[in-house]
This record gives C-alpha cells, structure tokens and sequence, in this order.
C-alpha cells in the first residue's frame, strides 16, 4: 500500500513514495521497499502484487516486473483509493481468493508461514491482522491501529491510533484476507480498513490477530525513519540485492 506520506516530506520532499525512501547498507543507499523483500523472499514469496498511488513511477521505474530480483511483480494502481477499497480491487482484478498484505512501510519480518496456518486453522475468520504488544520495546508507531483482543486472539475493540504506554496491541502490517470480505467493501474507492471495515467484522467476531514480538519498524515518521536506518547500520536488516541471495537478518 502507498500513501502520500505528508508526515516523512522532509525526506522524501514530495518525490518519492515511502517505501522508496533510501536506507544505506554498506555505504550505498537502497529503498526501503527492498529491505522489505528481502524477507518475504527469505520465506519464499516470488509473486507479488504491488497496490500503488501516488508516484507509482517510481516504484515501477525501480522494481520492473521483479524478475531481475527473482520476482514476479505485477501492479494495481487505484490512485487514491483506501486500504480496503485498494484491496477490493486487486483481489477482483487478479481473480484472488485469498492474499497477504503487506504494508509498503512497515518494516516486520514476521514468519509468514505460522500465520497463514493460523489464518487457515480459522476458517470463520475474514481477516487476520498481525500484532504487537503496546508495552515491548518496538511500539512507538503512532500512526498503527490501536485493538484489544478477548482471550480467543479475536480482535474485541479497535481503539484508534496508539498512544506509548496504553494497554493494548497495535496492527504491525501485516494481513490475511479471504475473498468473502469483498462484499462488505462494496464499490466505493474510500472504504477503509480500520475504520469502516473493522467495526464490522468486530461485531461478527471475524476478525482475527496474530500476535508476534517481532521487531517492528513504522517508517512514517523522520523519527521511526531513523531508527530503521540505524537498526540496518547495526547489521540486522539488509536489501534484497539484484541476482543475489542477500537477505533480512532479524538478530
């Protein structure tokens, strides 16, 4: 998903989306979008579907249809449709009954695999989100849905953006999606997740989380921004490189 990132303009003064903002390894500076799939192709993800908007050219001008990086990337342009409306469409344009989605700025090596088992394991679920506590050390997004969970992992209340220290979890980014969600989208092009779509599945009990202490990066602000690039200065993140197999590492 891409956004307009009004609260990162001073780094990307407007020409360049989020997920292509530079983070240097080893002296040369990389998109974060390829820090990204570095770790969706360490767990075997090849074929992705890039939901873009604002700036798309220079997503696509970059990435190319993903084959000199061992990928297949096809791309969904919806301009300035919200999330749910962006998922809607590309589901229906690709013919897909079931996706992970994963945000374009949020930085969160989750093991795929267990979480979509545990999406599978529960059927009656139309989405699964991913989530950290409030209170780990990681939480300092303010700009991720803050949710309660009752005793089953099934999202109870949604609660807004998060404040540090709040009891609770925060969405890390990452989600499953079954195609029987659609009709509750509708066709608007300004249906969003957490507010017009969550309440929904909530009062259903068909929303459910996966919670996770991965680490967790929220790059839509110059402070959360830093703090990536410092934790890759570190040596625990590096870029999926063209024709290499150079991947996250989450130590």
């Amino acid at each position: 998903m891409v956004w307009l990132g009004t609260r990162l303009r001073s780094i990307t003064h407007d020409v360049v989306p989020k997920p292509m903002v530079p983070v240097d390894y080893a002296g040369s500076p990389y998109p974060f979008l390829q820090y990204l799939l570095a770790n969706v192709y360490e767990q075997g993800v090849r074929d992705l579907i890039f939901c873009v908007g604002h700036l798309a050219d220079r997503i696509e001008s970059y990435f190319g249809d993903g084959s000199h990086y061992g990928l297949t990337i096809r791309y969904d342009d919806t301009g300035s449709h919200l999330t749910a409306s962006r998922i809607r469409h590309a589901m229906n344009r690709f013919d897909l009954t079931e996706v992970l989605v994963h945000c374009g700025d949020v930085y969160h090596p989750l093991k795929l695999a267990p979480f979509y088992e545990h999406f599978q394991q529960h059927p009656d679920n139309l989405v699964q989100v991913s989530v950290i506590n409030t209170t780990t050390p990681n939480a300092y997004s303010l700009g991720m849905t803050m949710m309660t969970l009752n005793g089953d992992n099934q999202v109870a209340a949604v609660q807004g953006n998060q404040i540090k220290g709040k009891q609770g979890v925060i969405e890390a980014g990452i989600l499953a999606v079954r195609k029987d969600l659609l009709p509750l989208i509708g066709d608007s092009s300004q249906v969003d997740l957490a507010h017009d779509i969550y309440p929904i599945l909530i009062q259903n009990n068909v929303l459910g989380a996966y919670p996770t202490e991965s680490v967790f990066f929220d790059i839509g602000t110059p402070y959360e921004y830093h703090r990536f690039c410092s934790f890759v200065a570190d040596g625990h993140a590096q870029p999926l490189m063209p024709n290499e197999r150079i991947y996250v590492k989450t130590t």
